[in-house]
């Protein structure tokens, strides 16, 4: 009998007879096989599970951390806050038709309602319109100095200041439409304040953007030998050492995926 077949056997009996040894951490890696009382033990993730918070209220599609709490946007248009020690998100606001959202440096959350409205929803609860355009906004970023900027499909807008920011090429751009882009799948502020976009296309590929909300210019992406137009990109974050990484992903006819390095 293999290693693995009296691994499982032993595994078997557990389940019918038990076991009164203390629970104890095993190393990754146990050689010789280890003993059938012993078994792994992970870091509990506190009193509240991921369950509890995402059946409350049904499934959420962005969030923001602050220092009292996490705040959600549900599918639904209605934003939560869930506060550690608490077994139940409750309403932030009475808003609904909410869309985006962001955070700033002061703890100031910032949404959309209704496409087009952006509020202002500060540390001490009090509510303010904060800005309206006539185009309907997709997302929200906020820089390290509070300038909100809103996404939309005609570009970058300054709330702050009304200007708006189109690039003047798109590394690809498969739809024939003058300075428009289609809804972005996903926003990054780095740590130096370049505005990341990414976008879906399917089966047509993706778009990568980078604006620097400081100097109010588009940042080149050289993209080497990768070909933009087969990676749609689903996702933005930044690394270590202000690497800012990418992944993409396609179900059509196959499934691929990657991960783009960006330095």
């Amino acid at each position: 009998m293999t290693t693995r077949s009296k691994f499982f056997l032993v595994a078997m009996l557990l389940l019918v007879f038990g076991c009164n040894k203390t629970i104890e951490t095993l190393p990754v890696l146990d050689i010789p096989p280890p003993d059938p009382c012993r078994t792994r033990v992970w870091e509990p993730l506190d009193s509240v599970t991921i369950d509890t918070i995402f059946n409350t209220h049904g499934s959420y599609r962005d969030f923001v951390v602050t220092r009292k709490g996490v705040v959600a946007l549900s599918e639904s248009g209605k934003l939560f806050r869930w506060e550690p020690g608490s077994r139940r998100a409750k309403r932030l606001t009475d808003r609904s038709g909410i869309s985006a959202i962001a955070l700033d440096k002061n703890e100031n959350i910032y949404f959309v309602e209704r496409d087009k409205n952006i509020y202002r929803y500060d540390a001490t609860g009090k509510l303010n319109l904060a800005g309206r355009l006539d185009s309907a906004i997709h997302r929200l970023a906020i820089n390290s100095k509070s300038e909100v900027f809103a996404i939309t499909s005609y570009g970058i807008h300054s709330i702050d200041t009304q200007q708006k920011f189109f690039p003047d090429s798109l590394p690809n751009n498969p739809f024939v439409i003058p300075r428009f882009w289609y809804k972005p799948s996903c926003t990054l502020v780095d740590s130096a304040d370049n505005l990341w976009i990414g976008f879906d296309y399917g089966e047509w590929g993706g778009n990568l953007i980078s604006f620097n909300t400081i100097t109010r210019k588009f940042n080149p992406i050289l993209f080497d030998s990768v070909l933009i137009s087969w990676l749609p990109v689903m996702s933005v974050f930044e690394g270590a050492k202000k690497t800012i990484y990418a992944t993409n992903g396609l179900a059509h006819f196959s499934v691929s995926g990657a991960i783009l390095a960006i330095e």
